[in-house]
């Protein structure tokens, strides 16, 4: 692949929590009170961007511990993509030198059906804020404790056996 005068890739570590689930990589965004969801082939890209190593060298590493050899152009679509997420450091975009770097549907057509799990997939959520998150349940719904119960009238709502039920 041609040199591009892009910067190198650096994993975001400020406001950042990460925890590995099976094999994806939960990342949450304090500052932007965002959840990211990563495959097991964008957090191991995700693990690799360290400010030094190419997308060329990272697609060398995962190509060493992976079963297939792992194509530059899945790793650029994962940096594009972590890079939209707004994970890294500095944004980076695919340099247009990188055929089919940006369009994963038109990545997964050249490498082939059975490079599907070298193909990024990251997805985010944006966390509520305190007051969209507070619900409550309704009536002869499951509750633990009467503050799980939404409020009605003119009768108070009670927890009674795991339900929300109107009180005697």
């Amino acid at each position: 692949m041609p040199k591009t005068e892009n910067k190198l890739p650096r994993a975001r570590g400020e406001n950042i929590v990460s925890r590995r689930v099976q094999d994806e990589l939960i990342i949450y965004d304090k500052a932007r009170d965002v959840a990211t969801c990563l495959n097991s082939f964008a957090a191991d890209v995700w693990d690799r961007c360290d400010g030094h190593s190419s997308p060329a060298a990272i697609a060398q590493a995962l190509s060493q511990s992976r079963p297939e050899p792992v194509d530059e152009r899945a790793v650029w679509l994962a940096v594009n993509r972590l890079s939209r997420a707004k994970l890294l450091e500095e944004p980076i975009k695919i340099p247009p030198s990188v055929p089919g770097g940006a369009n994963r549907r038109e990545l997964l057509r050249q490498l082939g059906l059975g490079a599907a799990a070298a193909v990024p997939v990251v997805l985010s959520v944006k966390s509520p804020a305190a007051a969209q998150s507070a619900s409550c349940v309704p009536l002869n719904g499951f509750c633990n404790s009467v503050a799980d119960c939404c409020p009605t009238t003119p009768r108070p709502v009670v927890c009674s056996g795991g339900t929300c039920v109107m009180s005697d």
